[in-house]
């Protein structure tokens, strides 16, 4: 059997273990090393994908953290004789995506995955990156012993990432990235930033947690959803995750916490002991065969119990309430909640108004024929107004 080779046979293709839209992730080994990688070979004729390709590789050549895929080789300069190709790192583990379909995890193992993600996106964020494409298939998972810092899960895919201080970031009105994990502004064809990702890591957050994406329905259905209503978020798993959540998935960019404050917030978080670690015994997608990314069985690190009151010096969720990517308690957020409260006013002015409308009608009805009507029973105080007026206006 002829197995295909790449770079003078350096690199021997194995089996698909991913694919997107532009290219295909092949399990592969290299025979100088002698080690397991993957090859991510772009399609032919795909220029897109050649110079996303190239984009990725000089971009993530460039980064150095252990929640990041690295990049160790490339090829794009021979790209319309054969596919171009980025030699990648390999992790032995399914995508998260491929873990979620088999259900929701742990609080314990979300926990886990909220702060490596959320670290290396403060990782890449202070580096003037914006990944624009947060979602489950774009993350990696892998075992890692608890005391070994370990990061269990990757971020992977900066195909379409770009420096968000940079002329070449995407010009308003385009719409790129995973309609399922849209940030509003990204609905709209707005510009997008660092309060990008945090949105969609919010929303990864609540599919882990509950097993089901926040939007769920066709790319239009789920891009438009967001414009209307915020994300449902089930007070069940507790007020310091409903918190955490709410203010991720804010719709004004400006008011979302930065990865850091991310961070902070979820060492504030009380985890349940009792709770264990993501494991095949735990959830059946890391005991099946390798999906999407990798070969399969696998489990990642179960975070030791977080104390339900921080000790001193340590956040709490009140002192970081106010702590979000733009400054605590906007003067338009004090605007807006006194806005609330004008138009409850005038809703229970017109209310009353109408109400003594009613009766004053009522009353000239009954005046002019035989005798009084019993008034239908309302319940509750508007009953008991209704009820006040009446007799006020009796003859």
């Amino acid at each position: 059997m002829n197995q295909e080779t790449l770079a003078s046979g350096r690199y021997v293709l194995d089996r698909v273990i991913g694919a997107g839209g532009m290219a295909d992730v092949y399990r592969a080994r290299d025979t100088r090393l002698h080690r397991d990688v993957a090859v991510k070979m772009f399609r032919r004729g795909s220029a897109e994908g050649v110079a996303r390709g190239s984009g990725e590789a000089r971009m993530l050549a460039a980064l150095h953290h252990p929640g990041l895929v690295r990049v160790l080789d490339m090829d794009a300069e021979c790209a319309r004789l054969e596919p171009s190709y980025l030699v990648m790192e390999y992790i032995k583990g399914p995508d998260l995506g491929a873990v979620l379909r088999d259900g929701a995890l742990p609080i314990h193992s979300t926990t886990t995955a909220a702060r490596d993600i959320a670290r290396t996106l403060e990782y890449i964020h202070g580096q003037g990156i914006v990944h624009r494409d947060i979602k489950p298939s774009n993350v990696l998972t892998r075992y890692g012993e608890t005391s070994s810092g370990m990061f269990s899960f990757l971020l992977t895919d900066f195909g379409i990432a770009r420096f968000f201080e940079s002329s070449r970031v995407t010009a308003t009105g385009s719409l790129i990235g995973t309609a399922t994990y849209f940030s509003p502004e990204q609905a709209r064809g707005d510009r997008v930033g660092t309060p990008t990702d945090i949105y969609a890591l919010g929303l990864l957050l609540i599919e882990c947690l509950t097993g089901e994406p926040a939007f769920p329905g066709t790319g239009l259905e789920s891009a438009l959803a967001r414009l209307s209503r915020p994300p449902a978020i089930p007070e069940s798993f507790g007020e310091g995750w409903h918190h955490l959540l709410t203010m991720m998935t804010v719709d004004d960019p400006l008011e979302r916490p930065t990865a850091a404050t991310v961070v902070r917030l979820l060492d504030a978080i009380d985890v349940p002991s009792e709770e264990a670690g993501l494991t095949a015994g735990n959830n059946a997608g890391l005991g099946a065969e390798e999906t999407t990314t990798t070969e399969a069985p696998s489990q990642v690190r179960s975070l030791p119990r977080l104390p339900a009151q921080p000790p001193s010096g340590q956040p709490t969720l009140e002192a970081l309430d106010m702590e979000t990517a733009s400054h605590p308690e906007p003067p338009r957020r004090r605007a807006a909640a006194r806005a609330r409260m004008r138009a409850r006013a005038l809703a229970a002015v017109v209310v009353l108004v109408g109400l003594t409308f009613a009766v004053l009608l009522i009353v000239f009805d009954l005046n002019a024929g035989p005798g009084p009507t019993p008034l239908p029973a309302v319940p509750g105080s508007t009953g008991a107004m209704l009820d006040s007026l009446y007799e006020s206006v009796q003859p």
